[in-house]
């Protein structure tokens, strides 16, 4: 209905024709200049508002979900011992002409020593099926020669390729985030050169490879920033770690090793050394650890630099529980008082591992 004209306005009226403008339709484009100016002015007032509250405009964008590791652990017959000792007499450097030939020999070796406790276990193929992914975690931390034991020796981590691919695993991953400058360590350790001549894909550390990682331990509760790329394809997790003293948590072995995967920044758990090793336990199930004892970092761990700090001795341990591995190792070949190394206890009380027993270990010589 239209509106009620005073005397005044229907004189227009007819003055114009007989055409009331507020019974008229409003033109589209007349409408859209003068209420678009209006919507547009508090369009601009709310993007104001909206600019000042998510200034990145990332407001309901939902982070990914964490990622978790799976358990690459196996299970052994009953009657077969989850701990090896496997001794050999080292090769002597004097008998050899170039260290490349002492290289070699020591790399048969090992060997000839993991194959022998595996076949002790059941066999190569108890842990290691055709088509596998196997993901290898050396300690790699800092740029040494393999001769100063600050890091996995790099033979044995060559015979351990060797084994993966000879029992049908389709890839074989190489992997560790070093202390130190990554390219240098995985260099002057030889670890690097060691994986690629055996067959193996040797993975380094960039930004994209991380990404958080639910544990749920003691120390690190929720999440963390971890080195996941190379376990996105995983189907088999070995940790390959060198036997030494540490000056902050008194020994490191296997369970420290997975250490070396957490991003920046770890230094900050140095605080709560002890509960951030046993939380390992939790956050990693391996499939087989396996400790190098045959050069052992006595003193001044974990990055030494002196021979005099490096005892020779001969053994290779092997066993599905790295807590176990490790507790043999500290008392049979750092020589400490088991009960020191306090992160031990701590994933034992947890019920995360089992302390080695007598009964599930068996000790073998090679000739």
């Amino acid at each position: 209905m239209g509106e009620k004209l005073t005397r005044t306005q229907q004189k227009n009226l007819e003055r114009l024709g007989g055409v009331n403008p507020a019974e008229q339709p409003i033109p589209r484009r007349q409408f859209l200049t003068q209420v678009g100016g209006g919507i547009a002015a508090v369009g601009a007032s709310a993007g104001v508002g909206l600019a000042i509250a998510d200034p990145w405009g990332m407001k309901g964008v939902e982070p990914p979900p964490p990622v978790r590791l799976k358990d690459y652990s196996v299970t052994l017959a009953p009657s077969r011992p989850s701990l090896v000792v496997v001794r050999a007499t080292p090769p002597d450097r004097s008998a050899f002409d170039t260290p490349d030939a002492e290289y070699a020999a020591r790399e048969d070796q090992a060997l000839r020593m993991v194959k022998a406790a595996l076949e002790e276990m059941g066999g190569v193929e108890t842990f290691i099926e055709k088509g596998d992914v196997v993901v290898i975690k050396p300690n790699v931390a800092f740029d040494k020669n393999p001769d100063l034991a600050a890091t996995t020796q790099p033979d044995t981590v060559s015979a351990i390729v060797k084994l993966c691919l000879g029992a049908g695993a389709r890839k074989v991953i190489v992997c560790d985030n070093p202390i130190n400058n990554p390219e240098s360590c995985f260099f002057k350790t030889r670890v690097g050169e060691a994986a690629q001549r055996s067959g193996a894909t040797l993975m380094l550390p960039k930004a994209s490879s991380f990404e958080q990682l639910y544990i749920g331990g003691e120390t690190i509760r929720d999440t963390w920033s971890m080195f996941y790329a190379p376990f996105k394809e995983a189907t088999k997790v070995i940790g390959v770690s060198p036997v030494k003293d540490h000056n902050l948590c008194k020994a490191t072995v296997c369970l420290k090793n997975w250490y070396g995967l957490l991003g920046n920044p770890r230094n900050q758990f140095h605080q709560d050394i002890h509960g951030i090793i046993s939380d390992f336990a939790k956050m990693m199930k391996p499939t087989l650890v396996v400790a190098d004892g045959r050069k052992l970092l006595m003193r001044n761990g974990p990055t030494g630099g002196s021979l005099n700090d490096v005892k020779q001795a001969d053994a290779i341990v092997v066993g599905t529980d790295h807590v176990a591995v490790d507790s043999w190792c500290v008392s049979k070949l750092l020589e400490k008082r088991r009960h020191e190394i306090l992160y031990l206890d701590k994933a034992i009380n947890r019920g995360l591992a089992q302390d080695w027993r007598p009964q599930w270990t068996r000790e073998i010589r090679l000739a």
